[in-house]
């Protein structure tokens, strides 16, 4: 699995952080992970992880970096898509919502929306009248056209739930660094001189205005009393001006942005632990301070009271100055016992693990792969035995309205070429299909005859070990109930196996139409199945078609079969687009092209000799095609 978040939130100036983390450890479990994400430039690839950052400007030219991260999302999926993998899309803060949820429609890929804020509880002073309408606004219309939706916040959550949206609670998890006491360089200071520690982006929203004020309040009693924070961000200046008029200038240092070294060290050294938010999700500064065991005074907003519920160290107050000021002093004066530190510590470490948190996200993406991108009927269609694309030259045609086209192909030759077809709706899987899932012998690859069976006739030397798929799992994963499937086999005898297995399982249900042609008849040991087959299909009551039902062969019949079975999608009108793109083949692979030219220019003999001399199919490269394993038995077509 491949998952592509996007993000809108400005990223500090680091090459490492908690989300650089995060991720990289979400790319170790999927198999891989693109973030690409707003901030300083920045290009990296570390291991299964790629990170592209670009700089976002406020206000509605933040669509300057939305345009590109499109761009690159698509891109992205589209490339994964092509090579066989499952993408799934997310989007963390406005803006990256906007990027997934486009993305998602271009491609037709899940998307998860991250809301790491209580963004329906924003108070007017944070954003304003109209931004917070427009945010709010945002958040539903987004909410209710996301496949998913996590929330770090309970209140948020319930807010979703009474607009009739459901969203999975998943809080944001410790890094595995939290997991190590902190050593602290002196005793803890109670009243005069105690360091009071504040950590996050200056921004209005986190409300360190107040906490500044409460400061100055907290100083008549304590003056010894000093105010570390770690941060940066567009109110600092403000914000320094304000600290410089409130007293002497040693008792607030600014330290600037830091990574999770600098806040350890400073937690270390900290009194005391304030969040003064005006709003927030469920911060994690929050787990952090209880983890390094230093008493929190935290503002009553978002999932923070819900979450400290039943934590003796964490005192709970309104984001308010005199509130914060009061919350300090009581703090100050009577400190939380170490034993009840140590409790609250043992508590998030479990509840907030990191290997805990990653193993719940990655639950909810692959949920996402089984619920499909919408709640909507798709159109499908499964080619088994797609060779070169031959029959995508039929599937493509937007008269049929495809959403999606499956090429199943084991032959590693053929495979090459599939996946140079230029169209996000082909997904290309390395495999053939059965009635068991094991490795096989594949005789002849490459060629438009090659078989599992090994006294088909016209068969040449070379093989090659394949990876073989029960056809009812297969199908039951990749598709669901409420599908339009269309299912084309042409593979050299197995079709009697898949059509056995999917009947045996009941699973021929899922498939509007079939379309099969026969060549087991090629086969002398398996020969004689072809009619009990066909009976056993007319007996279901199956809707399935062979070249012999129109005397025509190839795309031909595979057209008719469509022009009969394939009845137009109510409410779809025909895309002017994409009929202009059918109609000039531009989805074609350069392969393809040079071999179509060469069928028209010359005669049989001559296209047959060049094909076998410098083709896919040359000897060349079915000598470069690696012998078989001695375990790979020949195929007996019987479990």
């Amino acid at each position: 699995m491949t998952i592509v978040t996007f993000s809108g939130h400005r990223q500090a100036a680091v090459a490492d952080s908690h989300d650089f983390r995060t991720w990289q450890g979400i790319a170790d479990r999927a198999g891989r992970a693109w973030c690409i994400w707003a901030g300083p430039p920045l290009n990296v690839a570390r291991g299964q992880l790629r990170v592209v950052r670009r700089p976002r400007h406020p206000g509605v030219r933040s669509l300057i970096w939305v345009v590109p991260a499109v761009w690159t999302g698509w891109r992205v999926v589209r490339a994964e898509v092509r090579r066989g993998e499952t993408a799934v899309l997310s989007g963390a803060e406005p803006w990256g919502w906007l990027a997934a949820w486009t993305v998602s429609r271009l491609t037709r890929r899940p998307w998860c929306m991250e809301m790491l804020g209580d963004y329906l509880a924003l108070p007017v002073e944070s954003l304003g009248r109209w931004r917070r309408a427009v945010l709010r606004w945002a958040v539903v219309a987004f909410a209710r056209r996301a496949t998913a939706r996590r929330v770090v916040a309970d209140s948020l959550q319930a807010a979703l739930a009474g607009r009739g949206i459901r969203a999975e609670l998943l809080p944001s998890g410790l890094q595995p660094v939290w997991q190590e006491p902190l050593p602290r360089p002196h005793e803890r200071v109670v009243g005069e001189g105690s360091v009071v520690l504040a950590v996050g982006r200056l921004v209005r929203s986190k409300g360190y205005d107040l906490l500044l004020e409460a400061m100055t309040a907290v100083r008549r009693s304590s003056p010894g009393a000093r105010l570390r924070i770690v941060g940066d961000g567009p109110e600092a200046s403000r914000l320094r001006a304000q600290a410089a008029a409130s007293g002497p200038s040693d008792q607030v240092t600014f330290l600037g942005s830091g990574d999770v070294d600098l806040v350890r060290a400073e937690l270390a050294r900290a009194d005391l632990f304030v969040i003064s938010s005006r709003d927030e999700g469920l911060p994690r500064t929050l787990l952090e301070a209880a983890a390094a065991e230093v008493p929190i005074i935290a503002t009553a907003v978002g999932g923070i009271p819900s979450a400290a519920a039943g934590w003796p160290t964490v005192t709970i107050v309104r984001p308010d100055a005199r509130s914060l000021a009061a919350g300090i002093q009581h703090a100050v004066a009577s400190p939380p016992e170490p034993d009840d530190l140590a409790e609250v510590r043992r508590r998030v470490l479990v509840e907030y693990g990191f290997a805990t948190n990653l193993d719940a996200r990655m639950r909810l993406y692959r949920t996402l792969t089984r619920t499909g991108p919408a709640p909507v009927r798709q159109r499908v269609f499964v080619d088994v035995g797609a060779h070169y694309g031959e029959t995508l030259e039929v599937a493509l045609d937007p008269r049929w309205r495809f959403d999606r086209v499956y090429s199943l192909e084991p032959a590693r030759t053929c495979v090459d070429v599939l996946r140079r077809y230029r169209d996000s709706r082909i997904v290309v899987v390395p495999v053939g299909l059965s009635n068991r899932t094991s490795t096989a012998v594949l005789y002849d690859p490459g060629s438009l005859g090659a078989s599992v069976y090994a006294d088909k006739r016209g068969l040449k030397g070379a093989t090659e070990s394949i990876q073989l798929v029960r056809a009812s799992t297969w199908l039951s994963d990749h598709t669901t109930a409420d599908d339009e499937v269309y299912l084309k086999l042409n593979c050299e005898g197995s079709e009697c196996d898949i059509i056995d297995d999917l009947l045996a399982t009941g699973l021929i249900s899922r498939v509007r139409s079939v379309y099969v042609d026969f060549d087991v008849r090629k086969i002398p040991s398996q020969s004689y199945r072809q009619p009990a087959v066909r009976a056993e299909l007319a007996s279901r009551g199956v809707d399935f078609a062979t070249s012999a039902t129109w005397a025509a062969a190839g795309n031909a019949a595979v057209s008719r079969w469509l022009d009969r079975s394939c009845l137009p999608t109510p409410g779809r009108g025909r895309d002017l687009f994409a009929t202009v793109r059918y109609r000039a083949r531009i989805y074609r692979p350069a392969y393809m092209w040079f071999r179509a030219a060469a069928r028209r220019l010359l005669p049989t003999v001559g296209f047959t000799l060049l094909a076998r001399r410098f083709g896919r199919y040359s000897r060349r490269n079915r000598l470069s095609v690696r012998t078989v394993d001695l375990v790979a038995a020949p195929h007996s077509g019987r479990e």
